[in-house]
Order: C-alpha cells, then structure tokens, then sequence
C-alpha cells in the first residue's frame, strides 16, 4: 500500500474512531466488574461494555490488586476476579474517565485526565503538511488502540553536517489517548548517507511540543465533544505553528548549527569504540544486537564524534521489526543530541580512561 494511501485510511480511522468514542466520568464505588463464563464485563448506569487488555491493566492499578494475581484470576476464576475487583472499588472515594470505544473499554484515566485526541491534532496538522505541497514526503502514517504516529520529512530543504551526505528536516506527531505516553510533536532530521532518521533533540524548546494529558478535575457524567476544552484546541493550533516554523529556513537553520556543533565535539578514541557503545547500551536501554550494530556502525563510518555516535545507535533502527523500537532508537539518539558540551567531554573522557582489552 502507497504510504499517501495508509494516511488516508489513517485518517479515515481517526475520523470513525471520533464518531462512535464515549467518555464517561465514574465515580469508582458505582462501576462493577460482572462476571460471565467467557470473561466479564464492566458496568456502571445502563452501559455494559467488554474490557480491553489495557483497562484489565489499569483497573489492576487502580484496586492495587498486583499484576500476576489479577493475570491469573483473569485466566483462572472470572468470579473471584470479579469479587476481588468489586470489593475495592466500593472502597474508592475517586472518579475516573471510562473511554469506550466500539463497545468496549479500552482505558480508565483519571477524571483530571487532558483528553487531547487524535482527531482533534489531525484537523489542525494535516492541513499545514498539506500545504508544503510535493515537498512533505509523509514516513509513517500509524493508528492502533493506544497511539497513534504521524511522520513527515521536507525533500526540498537539505545541508550537509560532514562529507558523508546530506540531511533533510521532518516532524514527528504522536500522542496517547490511553495513557501511554504524552502528546509530543518533535523535530526529526533524516540522513541520506545512512538512511536513518533521528528525533532532534527533545530538550530542544523552539523545535518541540510535549504536554502531559493532566488537566482540571472533571465533573460527573458523560463527556461532550465541546469537553475537549480550550486546551486541547490551543495545543493543536501550536502543533500548526511548530510545522511551518520546523519546514522553514530558519528552523531548519537552528536544527543544522546544533548538529554541527555535535559533528565538532571531542572524539572517542577507535580503541574505546566498545567501552562507548557498552556505557551507551546501557543507559539508553540497547540489546546486545543493537550494540552490536551499533559498533560495527561507529567503525565502519569511523567517526567518533558525539554526531558519529548519534548516527551509530540510530542506524540500527533501520534493523528494528515495529514501530515502537524505531521510536526508541530514534529517540535514544535525542536523549545523545541534548548532551551539552560538557555532558559528552565527561563521557568521552570517563571512555577514554578504561583499560585497553587485549584480545590474548
């Protein structure tokens, strides 16, 4: 399938999702969890609704009832799960926000939970990439029950940060509506002599947007569109702003001084390559094959710059088989770019002080 034609279903899906989604604040002593020989349902008012995986695993958190118990009342016993759950949401003197969606609850949020959806973001982005005409190449176009991503690269702006390629801006657009992880709108640069992208870095104000989905403590009852609030409509009209200023000449430029600062910094010495890509590994949370292309990578390019490094671990995305470890590698390389001067100087210099391992 056409990435221009995934983005339309995307869309397409979006826009349906946004139709038939319900929002209803609970207060937690008035759900039930009612038991059936297949599984159970949740139950508050008139609405009987199945439980999606994510809401079984938040309505473990909320009745603090430990993970591997519920998981085995879920597999074993739908009445003792049922009892278990009942009895400590009588207990709860809190509200929370039931999102349901084809008939099934796929989360429980807070009632302070900032309900900043996905059909909302997309009405004020999309219009704005639209308007780069041919010059937006859209990358990755994602919509699933807990996320959705948006990825979008400029072919016509471009510099070169060393002699190896050139570089091309983007903006990557992604956000939760089940609470797995915050709205975040982020610049993103794509490297021709590799191909592979990076998130630019996320410390980086004037080329981000991240807002957590906390907001004011909701009201009782269930949540009209007009609900979304002012908020939610003010982010996304930022979101139009970050694109234009991102796919711009002077966005681009802030993108491409802050990479030539890093293509300028203190260098690695060949021999501590390993020691680099081990003290990196870990703190950026690598498996051992991506450390291991991580190495073979940094040597082969053999540039031992902080830039190198970035290009090093953010290759091996092009290895990695879903979306959520491209997003981490990507944004590992985010995590490197904010290193300021002296972050990376001690790295390089703690690196550069190991023993030498000799092979006998």
């Amino acid at each position: 399938m056409k990435i221009l034609e995934k983005i339309q279903d995307t869309i397409a899906e979006v826009n349906r999702r946004a139709s038939v989604k319900i929002d209803t604040i609970v207060p937690a002593n008035s759900l039930t969890v009612a038991p059936h020989d297949d599984g159970v349902t949740l139950n508050y008012g008139e609405e009987q609704v199945e439980i999606l995986e994510r809401a079984h695993n938040q309505l473990a958190s909320i009745t603090k009832i430990p993970a591997n118990y519920y998981q085995r009342l879920q597999d074993d016993d739908n009445f003792m799960l049922a009892g278990n759950v009942n009895h400590w949401l009588r207990q709860s003197d809190r509200s929370h926000m039931v999102r349901v969606l084809d008939g099934q609850a796929r989360a429980l949020m807070s009632d302070m939970y900032l309900r900043i959806d996905n059909e909302v973001i997309a009405r004020h982005a999309l219009p704005e990439v639209l308007k780069q005409g041919d010059s937006v190449y859209p990358l990755q176009s994602m919509v699933t029950d807990d996320r959705m991503s948006l990825k979008f690269l400029h072919q016509d702006l471009k510099a070169e940060i060393d002699d190896k390629g050139t570089i091309r801006p983007g903006i990557v657009i992604s956000n939760s509506e089940t609470g797995q992880g915050r709205f975040n709108v982020q610049s993103f640069f794509f490297r021709d002599f590799c191909e592979n992208g990076c998130i630019f870095g996320r410390a980086d104000i004037d080329l981000a947007i991240s807002q957590v989905h906390r907001g004011a403590r909701l009201p009782v009852g269930m949540l009209s569109q007009e609900t979304l609030g002012y908020m939610s409509q003010t982010i996304a009209s930022q979101t139009a702003d970050m694109i234009r200023y991102i796919f711009s000449s002077e966005g681009f430029g802030h993108m491409v001084s802050r990479l030539k600062a890093i293509a300028d910094s203190a260098r690695v010495a060949p021999v501590h390559a390993i020691d680099m890509v081990k003290v990196l590994g870990q703190d950026f949370q690598l498996s051992q094959q991506e450390r291991q292309g991580a190495l073979d990578s940094l040597l082969s390019d053999g540039d031992f710059t902080q830039w190198g490094v970035v290009n090093a671990i953010t290759k091996q995305a092009n290895t990695a088989d879903n979306d959520d470890r491209i997003n981490h590698l990507e944004n590992a390389g985010a995590k490197l770019i904010d290193f300021n001067q002296v972050q990376w100087d001690r790295i390089v210099n703690r690196v550069n002080a190991m023993p030498v391992q000799i092979a006998a």
